[in-house]
């Protein structure tokens, strides 16, 4: 882990040396006003793409400037037929900015349009994506993520989007959606990995830099991703199995799976089967979920209150704070005496914490994966530029490692959970809003 945060470190600082290397990027411009000769380059890759450049000649006419790369240059094998597709806009400039101003203010017959497309070519920042698989009901996890993104770009002179949607079609969607507007990172959830496998293929083809966060840790590498931002997923749910063994729990424990088809729950499972020395019972409540929380209760509490052909639970395990607060209720609602945990926090679930009503609660950081994706993703991405365009290599592919950013999540325990209102308690009086 110390390593791994090392080489993020570094790559971070050669973002820095990127940045101020890619504002000298285009200053081989025409320093006189009048005519200007652009060609258009294409040449077919190996791996049957075909990738597209600009280049114009220097103010003597002697010979043609090196090429102006494009951040969307590159047209897949399988694209569509017939279909014109844009690549990102190439300012072309043939006057100093000055010179250009000044023009624009003399000349009475200067064409507004003209001038306006040559100013403002390329002024849109970047665009980085995040897609995530977040499902209805699902809105306490998502929107940190939402919100931490916004702050991220808060630092940089970025725009940056999150949508996401459970569907995996929907989520492909969305992916092929940035792509087309032009995004030059997107960080991606694998929920479903081989569900959004052809998006993802679509957008590494295009050029464009993919990540992966929250799930698909054991997936991302398979489908050609470079990083991947996340806590492990099995070590999380083998830290569960040994704080229940630690609370003296010894019967069944119900790991309770609240989306279906989502390989970052079930990998929590594995990990809990794989350490606890009871019995695990997977339990799926993923038709109803969060979007039908008073069904999702009877669920839950109809298993609490016969075995069904199973051992009585001793435990429940939930993947998700809002089910976790769910099963919270479901116990009430039967009166029984079953220990209660469960993966991520919110007020309520920390609430519940300090009252004895859930035993402790694992935090997968929602915050730091938001974070450290897009860092990653703009790191990549002016790395990428430095290399082709300083330097003349155009697949940066094999220079870029493989790893996983593996974050150690948070476990919020009694102890813990009353310290952390505490300082929301401070907080809120600095602010002058009260407080608990």
């Amino acid at each position: 882990m110390f390593k791994t945060l090392i080489t993020f470190g570094a790559g971070i600082a050669v973002a820095v040396v990127a940045l101020t290397a890619l504002g000298m990027i285009g200053a081989d411009h025409a320093t006189h006003p009048g005519d200007v000769e652009v060609r258009v380059l294409a040449r077919n890759l190996e791996d049957g793409r075909v990738e597209v450049a600009v280049q114009h000649r220097h103010d003597d006419n002697s010979e043609w400037s090196r090429q102006a790369l494009p951040r969307a240059r590159y047209l897949a094998p399988d694209s569509e037929a017939g279909h014109w597709r844009a690549s990102n806009p190439v300012a072309i400039q043939t006057m100093p900015a000055q010179a250009e101003a000044e023009a624009a203010q003399v000349d009475p017959d200067a064409n507004p349009a003209t001038v306006a497309a040559t100013t403002q070519a390329g002024d849109l920042p970047d665009l980085y994506c995040l897609v995530t698989h977040e499902n209805p009901g699902d809105q306490e996890f998502w929107n940190q993520v939402r919100q931490n993104a916004q702050r991220w770009s808060e630092n940089v002179p970025v725009r940056q989007r999150v949508v996401g949607s459970g569907d995996p079609a929907e989520q492909s969607a969305l992916i092929r959606e940035c792509l087309e507007d032009g995004a030059v990172g997107i960080g991606v959830t694998l929920a479903n990995p081989d569900g959004v496998a052809a998006a993802i293929s679509e957008a590494i083809a295009a050029g464009v830099v993919v990540n992966s966060f929250n799930s698909g840790h054991g997936d991302f590498r398979r489908l050609g991703i470079k990083r991947h931002v996340s806590i492990n997923e099995v070590e999380g749910g083998r830290e569960a199995a040994r704080r229940l063994a630690e609370a003296g729990v010894s019967g069944t424990v119900l790991c309770v799976i609240h989306e279906a088809a989502n390989v970052g729950l079930e990998e929590r499972c594995d990990g809990l089967e794989q350490t606890y020395s009871g019995s695990v019972e997977r339990f799926s409540v993923a038709e109803t979920g969060l979007s039908d929380e008073a069904a999702t209760e009877a669920r839950i509490a109809e298993r609490l209150r016969s075995a069904n052909g199973g051992e009585p639970v001793a435990a429940l395990l939930t993947l998700n704070a809002r089910v976790g607060i769910i099963a919270r209720d479901a116990i009430q609602a039967v009166d029984a005496d079953i220990v209660l945990a469960t993966f991520d926090q919110t007020q309520d679930v920390l609430r519940a914490i300090t009252d004895g009503e859930i035993l402790f609660a694992i935090d997968t950081l929602p915050y730091h994966q938001t974070w450290f994706t897009m860092s990653s993703l703009l790191v990549q991405v002016y790395v990428q530029r430095i290399l082709q365009e300083l330097y003349g290599v155009q697949d940066v592919d094999p220079l870029h490692s493989t790893f996983a950013l593996t974050i150690s999540p948070d476990v919020f325990t009694a102890e813990t959970a009353a310290v952390w209102f505490e300082v929301f308690r401070l907080v809120e009086q600095a602010h002058g809003h009260g407080g608990e």
